[in-house]
């Protein structure tokens, strides 16, 4: 757990770490794409822009 949190969150981000109850009910999934296809959608104003979590607001 501890080198997703080193891979996938900003070394600037405040994290605590995890007690081990919560490491207990955790579970890592590893999901591999073999092949992808699709088109390119450009963002209208009707599309909703979710920002991630460690997103820094200027």
């Amino acid at each position: 757990m501890g080198k997703l949190v080193q891979k996938f969150v900003p070394a600037n981000h405040p994290f605590s770490p995890m007690k081990d109850q919560n490491i207990e009910k955790t579970a890592v999934a590893k999901i591999v794409v073999e092949s992808m296809s699709g088109k390119v959608n450009v963002l209208s104003p009707s599309h909703t822009v979710l920002l991630s979590r460690f997103h820094v607001q200027k």
